[in-house]
């Protein structure tokens, strides 16, 4: 008799697919890919349960009320035990305890417990409503099945099945009693879900669960050699070959802005599987895109699938970013998406809230975990985060510490007290290291401005040249830019923060790139949207104070890798004067910490000179120590969280639960009314293909692609901002609450609250700080 794993439908009409044990065997052959690619991520002992838990997971789906499911569709009557609970009635218990756990107790015994626990919620399933007599009953049946199963289609028992399937004791599992986090078999269990997970699903969708990282290292040594044919002394710097050595710990590096920070942490990386974390898409986009570029030109830079197996780009926009690169096929575009959402790829430049919701351990967080455990995670640019997802950080990379994994902490400025709250979360760390260029010292001339930031500041400032702007709010932005307009029209100054639709937003970004390597006078008005890893060389900024670290990395984009030798100051920090910077309050909707912003103005009050790189890290280390942010807010909602997070590691919520903590829930995407009109027939024919109304575009790549165009005429925006607009649902069937908002909005302002304000009131200018 055959017994089938699963089912599909064809032409409407739903048949069995991969038997049981096609399943297992493809199971087991991801198994020895992994071992093959990863053989440190467990010991002996460990691969073999792994390997063991890969042969039984599945076995339970031989009942005949799954099979005749199977075939049948629908959901499982209340009858029908979930298949986990019966592959584990299979395992030989008494053998494996034998082997594994010889002198310990059923009950204490930790890695047959840890076993039983991978295979029996190996899917998320809630086991307390299950019956024991139903239970019973179910084994009781599977004994028939099990008699004429042909075990030996599955490759190579260690441990051969029991033919009478047995209930497991309720000292070992019982349904509906999930391991807890103090359990001695907790941190094993987690380690052979996670990964059993990872070979189940790569099974099924017929991908390869990992690749090994056997570019890096050439693609490195080949960037090096093109350096060295324009200069042969041409060498990686002190910060890199610091990294390169100790490429075996885990480090925190405090380097100034232009010092490779990026090359030096693929140097750290090495052979490893690496996870690059950054605040931005703008910034993640980048540093893939260099990545991508120094991989295609070590090796076959016109074959299309060159990256598809070595490094991947996982944020919301990742299909925007894939479909835009015309290097890459689209017969591959979906498998390499899939690929990097499986975290197969040995690298991924990637957001915070991709891979670090397993700090909340929702459903299903062991796959996350157990791959993070064997590998090595960057963190870019720290002093971005708010508190809230800092302590995430912070919480996060002791869990991935813990369990075995590496991390490297890349900044230009670090607050101590970060440091001390590590240490005080027991994470092992050495001493921040510092570097700095020798070469490049004197960079920036500073003059605090106690006042408000005003667009005849803009004016008597210009000197012709590559100004920037950089305001903490998009209203302030906004209305400089326009004043500056009406003072002098023939400026050719520009306007850019979030609140423009994504197709404008990325054009303009564009644009702002494009100055680095064009001379022509210019004037820019930002918000800190381009605050952190955006490539940008202004010659002068002004900008409002924020607090320290912001100031710090906004001066980084003027005078990038240059010194300056002028009397005239090159940077001009507006700090409010007797009133606070736009968009700081006491609130929590505050574009930064009261505190730190009070701190940062009186420590660069009166300043009127030369300020060093040094300079700059002794402001931060004398300013944001522990007891000067003590009492703050800042350090309360952190170490608030971090307390959360250790109380309720136990409970399992939803990933999209989880996720939502991660991104802003204040803000909603929406379509300008303005946007939708200009754009009314393209819009129409992409709500019809995502809806499936279009016969002709059904399958997934034209689905993908439609959702991509769409997404480039949306907008985020507070909630409370529009709700008191008139809207109109879009008509997508899978996202019922998109909307069409009849706001003001230009491809020159982005939406434009001033010219038509709605009946809303301007709650806080802190809703819209980017």
């Amino acid at each position: 008799m055959t017994y089938y794993a699963k089912s599909e439908k064809v032409d409407g009409e739903r048949k069995y697919g991969e038997t049981i044990a096609e399943h297992t065997n493809h199971l087991l052959e991801q198994f020895h890919v992994l071992k093959q690619i990863y053989p440190d991520v467990l010991n002996k002992n460990d691969w073999t349960l792994l390997k063991i838990a890969a042969q039984y997971h599945d076995l339970g789906k031989m009942n005949s009320l799954f099979q005749k499911r199977l075939l049948q569709g629908g959901k499982p009557s209340s009858e029908e035990i979930p298949h986990a609970l019966l592959s584990v009635t299979l395992v030989p218990i008494k053998e494996i305890q034998s082997d594994f756990d010889p002198k310990q107790k059923l009950k204490e015994a930790n890695h047959t417990k840890a076993l039983i626990h991978a295979i029996a919620y190996h899917h998320e399933r809630d086991f307390s409503h299950i019956e024991l007599t139903n239970y019973q009953k179910a084994i009781d049946l599977l004994k028939n099945d099990a008699a004429k199963f042909d075990f030996s289609e599955i490759n190579n028992f260690d441990y051969p099945p029991q033919l009478v399937p047995q209930k497991i004791s309720n000292r070992l599992l019982k349904p509906g009693k999930k391991l807890l986090g103090k359990d001695p078999a907790y941190h094993l269990y987690v380690m052979i879900k996670g990964l059993l997970n990872r070979l189940d699903y790569a099974a099924g969708g017929h991908y390869q669960v990992e690749y090994s990282n056997d570019f890096l290292p050439q693609a490195l040594a080949a960037k090096l050699a093109g350096f060295k044919k324009d200069n042969p002394n041409a060498d990686w710097n002190e910060m890199q070959h610091f990294l390169a050595d100790h490429a075996d710990e885990s480090q925190v590096v405090i380097a100034q802005t232009g010092m490779g920070k990026t090359e030096g942490a693929l140097l750290w990386l090495k052979q490893g599987k690496g996870f690059f974390v950054l605040p931005l898409i703008a910034a993640i986009n980048s540093i893939y895109d260099r990545i991508v570029k120094m991989t295609r030109e070590t090796f076959d830079g016109t074959a299309k699938d060159v990256i598809e197996d070595r490094v991947g780009v996982l944020h919301s926009g990742t299909y925007a970013k894939l479909i835009s690169d015309a290097n890459i096929s689209e017969d591959n575009l979906t498998k390499y998406a899939e690929l990097t959402r499986a975290m197969s790829l040995p690298l991924t430049v990637t957001t915070l809230d991709q891979i670090f919701t397993f700090v909340f351990h929702p459903a299903g967080f062991e796959r996350q975990l157990a791959t993070l455990a064997y590998s090595k995670v960057v963190i870019d640019e720290i002093q971005n985060y708010d508190p809230q997802l800092l302590a995430y950080i912070i919480y996060g990379l002791k869990v991935i510490q813990d369990f075995g994994g590496q991390f490297l902490v890349m900044t230009a400025t670090l607050p101590p007290l970060v440091i001390d709250l590590m240490r005080q979360e027991y994470i092992q760390l050495p001493a921040p290291n510092v570097f700095l260029d020798t070469k490049i010292t004197h960079r920036h001339r500073v003059k605090t401005i106690q006042a408000e930031l005003e667009a005849t500041d803009i004016i008597d400032q210009y000197r012709g040249d590559k100004m920037l702007v950089i305001c903490n709010t998009v209203k302030k932005a906004t209305n400089l830019y326009r004043a500056v307009q009406k003072l002098d029209p023939k400026l050719n100054v520009h306007l850019l923060h979030s609140r423009f639709i994504r197709r404008d937003r990325n054009e303009k970004v564009k644009q702002i790139l494009a100055t680095k390597n064009d001379d022509q006078p210019v004037i820019w008005i930002t918000t800190q949207i381009v605050e952190a890893s955006v490539d940008i060389d202004f010659d002068i900024l002004l900008t409002e104070l924020s607090e320290l670290s912001g100031l710090f990395q906004r001066m980084g984009r003027v005078y990038r890798r240059r010194n300056y030798d002028g009397e005239t100051p090159n940077v001009l920090i507006y700090d409010g004067g007797e009133k606070t910077t736009s968009g700081i309050g006491s609130d929590k909707k505050s574009v930064v910490d009261i505190d730190m912003f009070q701190l940062s103005k009186a420590a660069i009050q009166g300043l009127d000179r030369p300020l060093s790189e040094q300079d700059k890290l002794d402001l931060i280390n004398e300013t944001f120590t522990t007891e000067n942010l003590k009492d703050s807010q800042y350090y309360e909602r952190m170490t608030k969280v971090i307390g959360y997070l250790k109380a309720v590691q136990d409970d399992n919520p939803s990933l999209n639960e989880v996720k939502q903590r991660f991104r802003d829930v204040t803000n909603v995407d929406v379509m300008p009314q303005s946007t939708y009109d200009d754009n009314q027939e393209e819009v129409d024919h992409l709500v019809r293909v995502l809806n499936g109304d279009d016969p002709k575009a059904r399958r997934r790549l034209p689905r993908i692609e439609a959702q991509t165009k769409l997404e480039q005429y949306l907008v985020p925006i507070a909630h409370w901002r529009v709700q008191n607009y008139a809207q109109r649902n879009l008509g997508l069937k899978y996202l019922p609450n998109l909307k069409v908002v009849d706001v003001a909005y230009s491809s020159e302002i982005g939406v434009d609250f001033e010219k038509f304000p709605g009946k809303t009131e301007d709650k806080s200018s802190g809703n819209n700080i980017f």
